[in-house]
């Protein structure tokens, strides 16, 4: 009887978990609709895969894949998982290509970017809490069971162009590749031209810009404090730092 009681107790809670988040996006059912069948083959969309919690969109014109089966919210969009952040949501800019091979969790505050010519890969079980903002106008990809901790950003461009006293130009971009089981501590800045081996833990606050696949499986990076001269006669000529992606 005491068994039978606590079974009931908890399948209880668990009814009652489930009607409130049900209740929590309610106010965004027709977006929620509209951004599935918009994106997703009829099959798929049917499912709702894709829930979003106070969504803002820019630009709908790329394109949204879903790689393999489909069940109801396994992308959860925008949803609060941080008080630190204001429930802002999710802005979507989406003028290229969104792939998800999986369940994938993005928290409150965050921003997705994609350029017309870019690329944005999430692994399975990919993890963002809040405040998560990716410009992608090239190429970023996560690998599977990627943790990203709050107000990080992944950018795979400049924006603009950096040119040295001869007159050569930089690409101005280029892609990143982060490895399955990474895991990202709070305020990381990925830049161009990163990518990650497996089982990494990318310390609070570190900037990434470089080749780091080559560092062993199951190590912590973290930049020191130090400040250093990175390289000498170059700058940016603001007449001429157009990037063509």
């Amino acid at each position: 009887m005491l068994e039978f009681s606590k079974n009931y107790k908890m399948n209880f809670l668990n009814s009652f978990k489930i009607i409130k988040k049900l209740c929590s996006i309610l106010p965004y059912f027709f977006k929620i609709i509209y951004f599935n069948f918009h994106y997703l083959p009829f099959n798929k969309a049917i499912h709702l895969p894709i829930l979003l919690f106070k969504p803002q969109f820019k630009n709908l014109k790329g394109k949204v894949i879903i790689v393999g089966g489909v069940k109801f919210g396994m992308i959860r969009l925008g949803f609060d998982t941080v008080c630190l952040y204001p429930s802002t949501g999710i802005m979507i800019d989406n003028n290229g290509t969104i792939v998800f091979n999986g369940s994938c969790c993005i928290g409150n505050d965050s921003y997705l970017s994609i350029g017309s010519k870019g690329y944005l890969e999430f692994g399975r079980n990919f993890s963002a809490t809040s405040s998560l903002k990716i410009a992608c106008y090239h190429n970023i990809s996560f690998g599977k069971k990627v943790s990203v901790g709050w107000d990080c950003l992944f950018i795979d461009t400049d924006f603009h162009c950096m040119k040295d006293l001869f007159g050569t130009k930089n690409k101005g971009y280029g892609p990143i590749v982060i490895g399955n089981n990474n895991w990202f501590g709070n305020n990381c800045i990925v830049l161009k031209n990163t990518s990650t081996s497996d089982f990494i833990t990318i310390a609070a606050g570190t900037q990434l810009n470089s080749n780091c696949s080559k560092i062993p499986s199951k190590s912590i990076i973290a930049n020191d404090k130090t400040v250093k001269v990175i390289k000498t006669n170059i700058f940016r000529d603001l007449a001429d730092d157009l990037i063509e992606i």
